[in-house]
């Protein structure tokens, strides 16, 4: 699941993702809107998630996705010492980062799912 509030950063990174055989849910920018895709019938292998969406932190969300033993990467112009402790743990990348770095790190967390980094 990817989830970002910036338009252009999110329609980006989907179209990178896709191109590199990972299929998306979303994306989508809003709290509620990636709560209610996680609790919804689709299965979601991992999440791409900021951690400011539209002024709201998103760390609640990210724990449920640790609930549900989903892993999650951040994807964010913040640096760590925002993160909390109990998260500090999760993959987190800097924006701008270079799309091979989300395939690579996605790629990490799932070995044998599709994602694979560009030839």
């Amino acid at each position: 699941m990817l989830v970002e509030d910036d338009y252009f950063i999110a329609a980006d990174l989907q179209e990178q993702l896709i191109s590199h055989g990972v299929e998306v849910i979303g994306p989508t920018g809003d709290l509620e809107c990636a709560l209610e895709l996680l609790g919804g019938e689709e299965r979601i292998d991992a999440g791409v998630i900021d951690i400011n969406l539209q002024g709201e932190m998103a760390f609640h969300l990210v724990d449920e996705f640790i609930k549900r033993d989903i892993p999650v990467v951040f994807a964010t112009g913040y640096d760590a010492g925002v993160v909390p402790y109990r998260l500090r743990h999760i993959p987190r990348l800097e924006k701008p980062t270079g799309m091979d770095e989300v395939v690579r790190t996605l790629a990490e967390l799932l070995p044998e799912r599709r994602a694979r980094p560009a030839p």
